[in-house]
């Protein structure tokens, strides 16, 4: 059966034909009797962080952004459009269409990142909150400390 089920998912598995060893590169799956291993290369650090930040529209989600990344607080921003808010403000309940910014960040810039965008967002309590990236691709995380690093001057 287990087979069958990985024949019909070739990008995610592969097998090995002296064992019943499976590793998968994303499903963590537990079948008895089998040993299925995750072989996704990753790491585990604390040094990255994924930021949230919501906008009103697209113009100021994409002018944020680029202004992010030329300044190097961020290696990469994600933007989803055409979320719905729902949330109290001064003793009101409001429901918005908003965009979601999902901003690649590590650590050393998260207080300027946030003190940027405080600066520079149009609403008076801007939504800037943070999560570590506990595991991920090596190459991807080297990628966003490498992005985020201040050029030096010579």
């Amino acid at each position: 059966m287990l087979q069958f089920l990985l024949r019909r998912i070739p990008v995610l598995c592969d097998s090995t034909k002296s064992s019943l060893t499976y590793r998968c590169s994303y499903l963590p799956l537990v079948t008895a009797g089998y040993n299925i291993q995750a072989k996704m290369s990753s790491t585990s650090t604390s040094s990255c962080l994924v930021t949230f930040v919501t906008c009103p529209s697209m113009e100021v989600a994409r002018d944020l952004s680029r202004n992010i990344l030329r300044s190097r607080l961020a290696a990469c921003v994600n933007i989803i459009p055409q979320i719905t808010s729902i949330y109290e403000w001064e003793g009101e309940l409001q429901e918005d269409s908003e965009f979601l910014m999902v901003v690649k960040t590590s650590k050393d810039q998260i207080s300027s990142l946030t003190s940027f965008i405080e600066q520079n967002h149009p609403y008076d309590v801007p939504e800037v909150i943070s999560t570590e990236i506990n595991h991920g691709s090596k190459k991807y995380l080297d990628w966003v400390m490498s992005s985020t690093k201040m050029q030096q001057e010579n």
